[in-house]
């Protein structure tokens, strides 16, 4: 008897279409948007900085897609809204400091596979205390995202740039790792790369392969959409026995 062992790889034919975008609380497009992106291809959007007194202008998305932030009783967390063309399956708001500070935890089902999606908008760290308040987050955020089993995404505007020593990922499994961008700029007018900042992110683990990421203009808002593809890989370990008999 002798083992044979053979590794492959594949990844599912289907690919995951995230998009996610900081909309800035004042956005006086936001109806526009919303009407926009409902027409758009995607199977998870993340809006950040959605304002509770926009919530009646989700009610366009309720028969086609689930959601966190439209019914919850806690309102919107951190600003925070995802719709989802996939089955959302577990909804869970993380508490740091009360209702201050945290995250939102979902999982996804996507195919035959499990996603796990930490979604989070740090305070930018205008203060010491923010800038504390800022790094607590980052760092509950990775330690989460290492102790999860399964495919894992965080998303959202992290406020923080790559090559900070406070971003605790690899920049390989990085949306800004897979293309160098701009998302945050501060002026409307005047626009450029050289004033502008990468803060939004998406990071992945190694069970996810990217597959392109675009950055596009979103009137109303002094952050860019970050658009991009996923899949998941499948590791396979076939194990043939041959027996040879004489």
């Amino acid at each position: 008897m002798f083992p044979s062992l053979s590794y492959q790889t594949s990844s599912n034919e289907r690919l995951l279409t995230f998009k996610q975008i900081n909309l800035n609380y004042n956005n006086e497009y936001i109806d526009a948007h919303l009407s926009t992106l409902l027409q758009q291809k995607w199977d998870v959007l993340i809006l950040q900085e959605f304002s509770d007194n926009n919530r009646d202008l989700l009610s366009r998305f309720l028969s086609t897609t689930d959601m966190f932030g439209y019914e919850e009783i806690e309102g919107i967390p951190y600003g925070i809204v995802v719709l989802s063309r996939i089955p959302m399956v577990y909804k869970q708001q993380i508490k740091l400091d009360a209702d201050k500070l945290g995250y939102i935890k979902l999982k996804f089902l996507f195919v035959d596979h499990i996603i796990t999606v930490f979604v989070a908008h740090p305070p930018s760290p205008r203060s010491k205390q923010l800038w504390q308040n800022r790094n607590t987050l980052l760092a509950a955020l990775n330690e989460a995202a290492q102790n999860e089993e399964g495919p894992w995404i965080i998303a959202g505007d992290l406020n923080v740039v790559p090559w900070s020593q406070y971003f605790d990922w690899d920049n390989d499994r990085s949306c800004f790792g897979e293309r160098s961008y701009v998302s945050f700029m501060p002026f409307e007018r005047g626009r450029f790369r050289l004033i502008g900042l990468p803060i939004d992110h998406c990071i992945i683990s190694e069970q996810i392969s990217l597959h392109g990421v675009v950055v596009s203009e979103f009137k109303g808002s002094d952050h860019r959409m970050l658009s991009y593809d996923l899949s998941i890989n499948n590791t396979n370990f076939i194990k043939n026995m041959i027996i040879l008999a004489y």
